[in-house]
This record gives structure tokens, C-alpha cells and sequence, in this order.
């Protein structure tokens, strides 16, 4: 637990956040308005709640009804310094815009995805430049500067309650009281909250909103670039995954929940860490089994292009969400907000 003398700075991060929302919901400060429906797709809380696979999860299908989409991302931890569009042909695109909106790039070639500092500044520039029906910003709901149609937050339901209070004392950017201007609440990894307290929390707290829970599963464990067969987990000494991630516990979690824990031996990075030629030779240097497999996020891979061993297997876990229950209620609430 967080300790007591983190309090007061606590009350210093929520009372920032209660000031700007007053600024923009009084109309004090004004926003910045698209000639496009924009949706936001956001969190409450630093990093880790899934969002990368809503985005995909929307993108497919926005895709599915041939709507063309435009995508802004902060470009965190990136090399590109302007707003810029990305291109896929840059020799080290992951490194230099971004490794998740990479990531969406690739598997959405008929979307464009444009990354900045600034998300309204990128949106702006996104907006001029391409013709497109709508735009969904990657981590907006802070960004008030950027009006929206439709805000989606997403809370992780495997959290503690703690987690929701305001940041030193918990991992919150602003109160969870500021969940209320959310259009629907994304309840992430619901299948594995267990007893979760955030679980029942928001389902309890504000009951009288749009909640739609989600699952997690694995998708696919499929070859590498330099892989030509099959994952096989059976019979194998062990499993080593390795991945950099706001919260890596989860994707341990998500593996372990299909594969022997037992086997599993984990190298942890940090979020959006670049990989170098040393931290690939620390991985396979620490395996001392040549029956093993070597496992990593769709994230992580897309850096390992250029400097994973080609005589090393290397498969990654594609993981995807699914809605419990049907989702036609999710998807008619999304097209009825913004068409």
C-alpha cells in the first residue's frame, strides 16, 4: 500500500484535473473540432488497461462496413519529433513512430495512422491531409483540448480499488468520480478479474452507465519472421517469454492460463522498451535447453525485426478480445453515436 504522506500529493493531481474539466466544461477553454466524427478511446488510469486491442477490435469493424479511418497516436517514446504520418517502408518504423500504432498499421493497412506530440495538433494535421469518415484517438480521454462524439474508457477489471485513486497514491490521472463524462465504461480483461474489487466497484458506481465487459484471450501463437513451423507447446522443457509493457503481469497471467506455469521462465523490459543486440543474447544465454520456445507480445516483435537471431525460433502471442455476451449491442451503441 501506497503510504499516507502520498495523500496530499494526491489532492494536488485532483484538484489539476477538477480545474481543467471545469475550464472545458464550462466552455472556458474552447475545443478543437474535426470535420470528421472523432472517438476517443482512453484510459483512467497510467498504462496497461488494453486499449491497443479495442483500437484493433474497432478498427476491424469500422473496416468490415468500408469506412475508411484515421488514427492518432502520442508518439511516446519515439524518435519522430513533428506530427507525421506513418510509413511502414521506414527501416526501423517501430523505433521511430511508435511499436503499438506500428502494430495497428500493419494490421490495418486501409486506416492511416498519423503520430505526434500533441494528439489535437496530429488530429488537425490528419484531417487536412487525408479523406477519411472518422478518426479514433489511441489514449484521448485527458485530452480535452480534442472535441469528441464519443468517449470509451477503459478500466481494467483485474485491479485493485486502490489503483483508481489519484496518482502517487494510486496509478489514476484524475478521480475516478471523472469517469461520469464517459460515454460507455470498456470493463478490460473481465474474464480474468477474479474477485476484483475495481470489477465490482464500477459496476456498482455507475450502474445507471453504458458498461460493456470484455475478455481476453490468445489468439494465435504463431511463427516469427525467421520461424517455419508450428508452435507446439507439448513436451517441451520450458517456455521463455519476454516482453515490455506497462503491466507484463498480464500477459504472464493470459500465458500461464493456456500453458504449464511451471515452464514459463519471464524477462521483463520496461513499456515501449527498444531492444538491442545485448538484451536479445541475455534472453537465449539465460535458456540452457535447446527444447524450449521463446514467446513475446505482437508489440514487442515488431522492434526484433532486424536483430532476433534467425537460428532462433521465436513465436508471437497474438492476443484478442472478445465481448461477453453478443456484439451486436456494443456495435449498434457505436454506430448509432457517431453516423
Amino acid at each position: 500500500m501506497k503510504k499516507d504522506w502520498l495523500c496530499p500529493l494526491s489532492s494536488i493531481t485532483d484538484l489539476g484535473s477538477r480545474l481543467k474539466n471545469y475550464f472545458y466544461d464550462k466552455k472556458i477553454i474552447s475545443n478543437i473540432e474535426l470535420t470528421v466524427p472523432v472517438i476517443s478511446v482512453g484510459n483512467l488510469t497510467f498504462g496497461g488497461t488494453g486499449k491497443t486491442p479495442i483500437v484493433d477490435f474497432l478498427l476491424s469493424h469500422f473496416e468490415s462496413r468500408q469506412k475508411k479511418v484515421g488514427v492518432v497516436s502520442r508518439s511516446y517514446k519515439a524518435l519522430v519529433s513533428a506530427s507525421a504520418k506513418i510509413d511502414l517502408s521506414h527501416p526501423r518504423a517501430a523505433t521511430f513512430y511508435g511499436d503499438e500504432a506500428v502494430l495497428l498499421a500493419q494490421k490495418h493497412p486501409s486506416s492511416v495512422f498519423y503520430v505526434g506530440k500533441s494528439k489535437s495538433e496530429t488530429a488537425l494535421k490528419l484531417n487536412q491531409n487525408e479523406k477519411v469518415d472518422m478518426v479514433i484517438v489511441d489514449d484521448g480521454f485527458q485530452h480535452r483540448r480534442l472535441g469528441r462524439r464519443l468517449d470509451l474508457v477503459v478500466v481494467d477489471a483485474t485491479e485493485g480499488l486502490e489503483t483508481l485513486k489519484p496518482f502517487p497514491s494510486g496509478r489514476g490521472r484524475e478521480h475516478y468520480r471523472h469517469l461520469s463524462r464517459a460515454d460507455a465504461i470498456l470493463l478490460s480483461k473481465s474474464n480474468l478479474a477474479n474477485d476484483s474489487s475495481v470489477y465490482d466497484f464500477i459496476k456498482r458506481q455507475f450502474n445507471t452507465h453504458k458498461i460493456f465487459e470484455l475478455e481476453t484471450h490468445i489468439v494465435d501463437v504463431v511463427p516469427f519472421a525467421n520461424a517455419s513451423e508450428k508452435f507446439v507447446a507439448k513436451n517441451l522443457d520450458g517456455i521463455v517469454i519476454f516482453s515490455g509493457l506497462a503491466r507484463p503481469q498480464q500477459f504472464t497471467k493470459t500465458v500461464s492460463s493456456f500453458f504449464d506455469k511451471n515452464k514459463i521462465k519471464e524477462f521483463i523490459f520496461p513499456d515501449h522498451h527498444v531492444y538491442t543486440e545485448g538484451d536479445v543474447k541475455k534472453i537465449i544465454s539465460e535458456s540452457k535447453s535447446n527444447n524450449i520456445s521463446f514467446l513475446t507480445t505482437e508489440k514487442d516483435a515488431v522492434k526484433l525485426v532486424d536483430i532476433w537471431p534467425k537460428n532462433i525460433p521465436l513465436f508471437v502471442v497474438k492476443i484478442g478480445i472478445k465481448l461477453k455476451g453478443e456484439n451486436e449491442s456494443f456495435f449498434n451503441f457505436i454506430d448509432e453515436s457517431i453516423f
